[in-house]
């Protein structure tokens, strides 16, 4: 049949659903709430995801995490306990060096995480605090210093009593003066301001702004009182040997950990690019499941669809009964009945797809403002999806009404 036929269809279906515009936007209800909650759930799915991804692409993709963990063999020790990963003591600084003498390895630092309060000469504020040892800046692309200098390896190692700030933490305890040079109180020590960092806002909700670098050993015996660090991070060689460099890593603990397997290891090794996959993939499940729960109530539309069709039919049986004594043929009148039913769906999904775009402009904007991400998009994925369920919907709830059309008898119709 000529395009022209269809079209010709497609305007009597339009027609007919705007001559009964109010019952048709009652039918609409449950397909554009279906399609509003998939545009959605997809596109928060996919800027999540972009957000996962990017803010893992800052550390770089040649970037290895070493941290503590709770062998599984060990039976006394509950897994979920905060504290417990405490009593793993056996990742050291020496490890970290021995990890620098890996062909597959560039360079390495350690770190570790506490807190304190700092009391300067204008002000105090509680303080998050980043153990670090010299190497931090050459591993964290991220450091860059604005004003003094980052501690040399020499001071990490000897616990001085040196600090650098972080742009946001330099403002409020020094007001508008230069904090170079000047002195501050942490846990009743004196530390001596050497640098201060160059904006560098959030990562994972991680304001490095509102921070200090302070020296391992400073952070680990006089604030801590711990003799071991809570993870180290390497660098490969280059990006082709990131999973050599990780199996090297994990071969070389294994035997300074006296370690005979996964089972017993005290520590794990996660690439840049395996923490985007793990958490991508998380991201992906937990979307898909949420657009199958948001797709359940398509069933709800497309049940009010036919509904709405089944009547349709039932008003018009005049109509198809004339045509069909005019020598309309069955297939003429299902035609028309499943187009009439996909405009249905395909106007609901206008409507639904219009109030999401409308809703996620708005909550890109503020998104971006508040600064949580640097963009915000509206996936092509989730308006072909949100419109191919709609249209779905359209044909499989629209077969049984167009069917019963077609098969209505002209005789009895005409009565």
């Amino acid at each position: 049949m000529s395009p022209l036929y269809y079209i010709r269809i497609f305007l009597i279906a339009a027609k007919s659903l705007l001559d009964d515009f109010g019952r048709t936007l009652l039918s609409l209800l449950g397909i554009i709430v279906s399609v509003l909650a998939i545009m959605i759930v997809i596109t928060l799915g996919d800027n999540v995801d972009l957000y996962i991804q990017n803010q893992l692409s800052a550390f770089g993709t040649d970037s290895i995490q070493i941290e503590i963990k709770v062998p599984s063999e060990d039976e006394g020790i509950n897994i979920g306990d905060a504290s417990s990963r405490a009593q793993i003591d056996t990742l050291t600084a020496d490890d970290a060096r021995a990890l620098e003498r890996l062909p597959s390895v560039r360079t390495s630092t350690v770190g570790m995480i506490g807190q304190s309060r700092m009391v300067s000469a204008t002000g105090s504020k509680q303080a998050l605090l980043l153990g670090a040892d010299g190497n931090a800046p050459r591993v964290d692309s991220g450091i860059k210093i604005a004003n003094g200098r980052f501690f040399t390896a020499q001071e990490a190692e000897g616990k001085s009593h040196v600090l650098v700030l972080g742009s946001k933490l330099a403002t409020e305890l020094f007001e508008n003066s230069r904090a170079i040079g000047e002195r501050v109180r942490v846990n009743g020590t004196t530390y001596r301001i050497i640098g201060t960092l160059q904006e560098r806002g959030s990562l994972f909700g991680f304001n490095y702004d509102d921070l200090a670098y302070i020296p391992y050993t400073a952070l680990s015996k006089e604030i801590l009182g711990i003799d071991h660090v809570q993870y180290i991070t390497a660098k490969a060689t280059n990006t082709d040997r990131v999973d050599a460099a990780v199996g090297d890593i994990t071969s070389t603990l294994r035997a300074r950990h006296n370690s005979n397997g996964p089972a017993q290891d005290d520590f794990t090794v996660t690439s840049t690019e395996e923490a985007q996959d793990l958490l991508g993939n998380i991201v992906g499940v937990v979307s898909l499941l949420l657009t199958a729960l948001a797709s359940v109530s398509i069933i709800v539309g497309g049940v009010g669809i036919m509904n709405m069709m089944l009547m349709s039919v039932e008003e018009r049986k005049a109509e198809i009964g004339l045509r069909k004594a005019l020598g309309g043929r069955p297939e003429d009148i299902l035609s028309q009945f499943l187009i009439e039913s996909v405009v249905i769906a395909l106007f609901a999904a206008i409507i639904g797809i219009s109030l999401a775009a409308l809703a996620l402009y708005f909550a890109g904007i503020y998104a971006v403002a508040e600064g949580y991400v640097d963009s915000f998009r509206i996936p092509l994925k989730a308006v072909l999806l949100s419109a191919g369920f709609s249209c779905a919907a359209g044909v499989l709830f629209g077969v049984y009404p167009a069917r019963t059309a077609a098969r209505t008898n002209p005789v009895e119709a005409m009565r």
